[in-house]
């Protein structure tokens, strides 16, 4: 099903496709979601935004979001997964913040959005073979996540950095993380990761940087804050 949403002249912050609680145990399959608005509206593409429940025992699978602030924009989300969904030309790819527990990304796919990837206070979940290209600035964004692994993903041509963990990060681990010419825009130099201060239990595990181009670095990168943990 193919839709389009014009929010011209509407209210900042709406969402185009509103899941409430209620939907739990269900299944959405099959979307390719467009925003057509062509004025300064703030709106996201879809997501549980506004519902004070959690959705839980959730699937998406096949779902197409593209040009939105956030493309997919969920809050309270519990025992959900995600099964190749596209985020494309937003702001924001996938925006989960908080109180998001045991979710499985697999196979998913940001391209071109300011953020791909942009976790806030995540738990206990797991990223799969997800493809992540073209970032104007991050291709993962984690703030304030516990327990999260990333499993055969890759970044290519994030603009600012593969990955950026900012404060508060416990237990993040990254196997087999796979970045191609990332970091080009970076003032110091380019980098596969930019970890900030206060991340505690961060796992790197057969990381691999392919880069062909001069504006990025030619070695593997990490920028660490103090009272940072990496191994």
């Amino acid at each position: 099903s193919l839709i389009e949403a014009n929010f011209d002249g509407k209210a900042n912050g709406l969402t185009a496709f509103q899941i409430k609680s209620t939907a739990k145990n269900s299944n959405i399959s099959n979307i390719y979601l467009k925003n057509s608005t062509t004025d300064n509206t703030t709106v996201n593409g879809i997501g549980n935004v506004g519902d004070s429940l959690a959705l839980t025992h959730f699937n998406m699978i096949d779902v197409w979001v593209v040009g939105f602030t956030a493309n997919f924009h969920f809050e309270k989300i519990y025992l959900s997964r995600f099964n190749r969904c596209y985020a494309i030309n937003g702001y924001y790819g996938f925006n989960f913040l908080g109180e998001c527990t045991s979710l499985i990304f697999d196979g998913c796919y940001g391209n071109k959005n300011t953020d791909n990837y942009r976790m806030q206070g995540v738990l206990y979940s797991s990223f799969i073979s997800c493809a992540n290209d073209g970032a104007l600035r991050y291709g993962y964004e984690l703030t304030n996540c516990r327990g999260l692994a990333f499993v055969g993903c890759g970044v290519e041509t994030a603009a600012e950095t593969a990955v950026k963990l900012t404060s508060g990060n416990r237990g993040i681990h990254f196997q087999a993380l796979f970045t191609h010419n990332c970091g080009a825009t970076n003032t110091s130099m380019g980098s596969m990761f930019q970890i900030e201060n206060g991340n505690y239990g961060i796992v790197i595990d057969s990381a691999y940087e392919y880069t062909v181009s001069d504006q990025t670095a030619k070695t593997l990168s990490i920028i660490a804050g103090k009272d940072t943990s990496v191994t």
